[in-house]
């Protein structure tokens, strides 16, 4: 079971505009423990409008506590036609700086660390042999169903997109159609893209790279940016904080 607990502060979670309290969540995990779950991840947010180290940190000591197998933490993204980003372009909400952000990602990693968790994934963090076996497909690039209202799938080589829209979503199903909204077919070149995107977010695995690409490695590991071991290319810890430009590269 994965539940969206997203902060054990109220006040961020109000700034997140969601209806549960911090009791609501830790209730929930434990009534999942009573229930007889033994495998629950917990999601959580960081980097939030007006959230300092100190909060952050607090969260942390409270999901340690209680001890969930598996554990996503994302910081927040400012999405263009979003309530959030119109409050960033009213000046109701700040950025938090790249500085802060960096120091609160490096202490969530060396808590979890200390803690017993295995940093296995940018955004992921498990105990010993308990990995999301569910998002590892989308990682490692393999094809998986997507089904229902805007669920994304992969299979054949063409990525798709269902509908967003009821109406049209069953509209098509009562025609006999796939409610498919968009989709792109896969090309050699790009499948291998999407491995090199999707693999280096995968800490321990290490991403094989053609030698078209002899040119880029090299740059990145001139900048510190990915350590090669074993004919494989992983992200080193300044590569790790600068994920996103590695990828882009």
């Amino acid at each position: 079971m994965s539940i969206g607990v997203q902060s054990f502060d109220n006040n961020f979670l109000k700034i997140l505009g969601r209806a549960h309290t911090s009791i609501d969540g830790i209730k929930t995990y434990l009534n999942a423990r009573k229930a007889g779950f033994e495998n629950i991840s917990l999601d959580l947010m960081f980097s939030l409008p007006t959230q300092t180290l100190e909060n952050v940190e607090k969260d942390l000591s409270l999901l340690f506590r209680l001890k969930p197998e598996h554990f996503s933490i994302y910081s927040l993204i400012w999405e263009e036609g979003t309530v959030f980003f119109e409050k960033l372009k009213k000046n109701i909400f700040k950025e938090t700086e790249n500085e802060v952000e960096a120091m609160m990602y490096e202490m969530i990693i060396e808590n979890s660390k200390k803690n017993g968790y295995k940093h296995y994934e940018i955004s992921n963090f498990s105990l010993s042999n308990m990995k999301s076996r569910h998002n590892m497909k989308y990682w490692e690039n393999r094809e998986y169903v997507g089904v229902g209202l805007g669920a994304a799938g992969y299979l054949n080589q063409i990525r798709y997109k269902n509908e967003v829209q009821f109406y049209k979503y069953y509209v098509k199903i009562e025609n006999k159609l796939f409610p498919i909204l968009e989709k792109e077919r896969i090309t050699p070149e790009n499948y291998e893209k999407y491995s090199y995107m999707l693999g280096f977010r995968l800490l321990e695995k290490g991403v094989s790279i053609s030698d078209r690409y002899l040119e880029t490695i090299l740059k990145l590991k001139g900048n510190g940016l990915i350590f090669e071991k074993n004919g494989k290319y992983f992200l080193t810890k300044k590569g790790i904080m600068l994920a996103n430009d590695v990828i882009s590269e």
